[in-house]
């Protein structure tokens, strides 16, 4: 990964420094997976950078994918026209969430564990994607 400036982006580039990114896919839809993704380097939006290197950016990355938010109306079929006018966007935002982190605190050494569920709009967009596909 090598760092560019002029773009605020992080490259893929053999100059660069190395970079290892593990990924399982959890679930499956027509056009959006979701990842559980484990990042065995520390470099500045690997997980974004890595994604994008292989032709999946992250849903509303406005970085290294289209930044477009998620409108239920685009994929519903459906979906009631008059309300489109005043759709929110199920997400809006890079659709990336760190639901574990483990590290040994900086001083102390102790060993630090956190966890946070799924937040509510990205639940949100996979019980859409879930009826959607079904």
């Amino acid at each position: 990964l090598k760092y560019s400036n002029g773009h605020k982006r992080t490259l893929i580039d053999d100059a660069g420094k190395s970079a290892l990114t593990k990924f399982r896919i959890l679930n499956a839809w027509d056009n959006f997976s979701l990842l559980e993704v484990k990042i065995l380097t520390g470099r500045t939006h690997q997980i974004r950078a890595h994604m994008k290197a292989i032709g999946n950016p992250l849903m509303c990355d406005d970085l290294y994918g289209d930044g477009i938010p998620f409108l239920l109306s685009k994929y519903k079929r459906k979906y009631n026209r008059d309300q489109e006018r005043n759709e929110r966007p199920l997400l809006a935002r890079t659709g990336l969430h760190a639901w574990k982190l483990n590290f040994n605190h900086p001083k102390s050494g102790e060993q630090m564990k956190f966890e946070e569920e799924m937040p509510k709009d990205m639940r949100a967009v996979v019980y859409q994607l879930d009826k959607l596909n079904n």
